[in-house]
């Protein structure tokens, strides 16, 4: 298996590990992944891969409906989970990568939205200019943010269409809310913007609490961005399979297991 994603204190069998590791554990192996103490989501990943339903091209769990996952909801304690078996999982152990998923910035870049020009300029003004935190009522459907008010100039009510990825509904209150993965498909709300592809992974590690600032990007800038990061994703990826970086502590814990067998068996 392998943690990524955002920092924990995971502990395999009381033993402190490190991200972005791939470990080897036994029957009866103890792991605890913790709290996220650095972003907000971290991801497991098992070398023989979950057998569990794909349903629309996805393995994850959207709990609103009930659908995917493991039966359809959040895990619970004493769940087993089934495996389909992969012959090839130990040719991974102990590869590791530099690579640092986490950012530092809280600039989230934006285009214009739909109905950008429902807003007045002083609002625009204060959409850029303004940091806005994320609430605590935020979810993977969206993030509510607080801060100044940039309601549109007469009514954020429109005729529902559809809404996109990264939209950015400004409703009468004045709140931005960006729509996220689980998103419904169409909204009645006003859109001032649209955040980039590239920044929706930043938006994913931000916690209720923390705050963001919006910034002006051209969709030409924006494109180009996106496919800098995916060349540059692709080059680690290729890194890792043809010149890995290694990670023995796994290893070592395994040799320590063995040296103390044989010692008993004398």
């Amino acid at each position: 298996f392998a943690f990524i994603g955002g920092t924990s204190n995971a502990k395999l069998n009381g033993n402190s590990i490190d991200s972005q590791v791939v470990y080897k554990v036994q029957t009866n192996d103890v792991l605890e992944i913790g709290q996220v103490t650095e972003g907000a989501r971290g991801y497991l990943v098992f070398g023989h891969p979950l057998k569990i339903e794909r349903i629309a091209e996805s393995y994850s769990t959207h709990t609103r409906s009930g659908l995917g996952g493991f039966e359809g909801r959040a895990l619970k304690k004493h769940d087993i989970i089934p495996t389909q078996s992969n012959a090839s999982y130990n040719e991974n152990l102990g590869k590791a990568t530099d690579y640092k998923p986490l950012v530092e910035d809280n600039t989230i870049h934006v285009i214009k939205g739909p109905q950008f020009s429902s807003f007045s300029e002083e609002a625009v003004d204060t959409f850029i200019n303004s940091e806005f935190k994320v609430s605590d009522q935020s979810d993977r459907m969206g993030y509510r943010l607080v801060g100044p008010s940039v309601s549109p100039l007469k009514t954020a009510d429109i005729i529902s269409e559809p809404v996109a990825l990264g939209s950015i509904q400004v409703p009468n209150d004045g709140n931005p809310i960006i729509l996220l993965n689980d998103k419904q498909t169409v909204g009645g709300y006003t859109k001032i913007a649209t955040v980039t592809q590239l920044d929706l992974k930043k938006l994913a590690q931000l916690k209720p609490g923390e705050t963001i600032r919006f910034e002006w990007i051209s969709t030409e800038e924006a494109f180009k961005q996106l496919i800098e990061f995916e060349n540059d994703f692709d080059q680690k990826l290729k890194n890792v399979t043809e010149q890995p970086l290694f990670n023995l502590s796994n290893v070592r814990n395994t040799s320590k297991k063995l040296a103390s067998l044989i010692k008993e068996d004398k």
